[in-house]
């Protein structure tokens, strides 16, 4: 995730990026704002321009299918799930 801030910094993109987690204040950056776990962040979700989980393992990730069923594009890593789950790289989201 830091590594992901740093390079939209550095290709000078603005952004904002909502990370929900006990763990806050992990990356501390004026564009990253840390919110408490919730179960219903469909309002954020689909808002958003991406969804974006960087998961290097994932078993099953409700999370990027709620953001495909609201026709939120996902950034997503190259885990066997994703490509399961649906995400076409360029056409409903990006795998990195």
């Amino acid at each position: 995730m830091i590594k992901l801030v740093n390079a939209l910094h550095e290709a000078d993109i603005p952004f904002v990026w909502d990370i929900f987690t006990d763990q806050k204040d992990t990356i501390r950056d004026s564009s990253v704002t840390y919110h408490s776990p919730e179960l219903n962040i469909y309002k954020y979700i689909k808002s958003s321009d991406y969804l974006v989980q960087l998961s290097s393992a994932e078993g099953y990730c409700y999370t990027v299918v709620e953001a495909l069923v609201l026709g939120t594009p996902v950034i997503v890593t190259p885990c066997p799930v994703f490509y399961e789950i649906g995400v076409k790289d360029g056409v409903n989201g990006f795998i990195l």
